[in-house]
């Protein structure tokens, strides 16, 4: 394809180690509370449940969309070459900001 780094994958690449890194930090933040409030622990009746069903939807939604994001930066970057040609280069960081 070319010779020199694609700087799309060089973008893509600190982009997915910083996405795995706040991953890593919120990564189960939820798990804690959703699990003291389903064992009765914090609040109980039936108002407590209904709050309990949206906790444990929001729940899975967060987990879900924190898992979707790196699953998209990893999908972007297996679609990237490793390289390109010296003008590509040039317009990708130029459409990057780093030129």
């Amino acid at each position: 394809m070319g010779n020199v780094p694609h700087p799309l994958r060089t973008y893509l690449l600190e982009l997915q180690k910083s996405v795995q890194g706040v991953q890593q930090q919120l990564t189960g933040k939820l798990d804690r509370p959703h699990k003291n409030f389903a064992a009765g622990n914090i609040w109980a009746g039936p108002t407590a449940d209904r709050w309990g069903t949206r906790l444990s939807d929001q729940r899975t939604s967060y987990n879900t969309e924190l898992n979707r994001l790196g699953n998209e930066v990893a999908e972007r970057l297996a679609k990237t070459p490793a390289t390109c040609t010296e003008e590509e280069a040039t317009d990708w960081k130029r459409r990057l900001g780093l030129a």
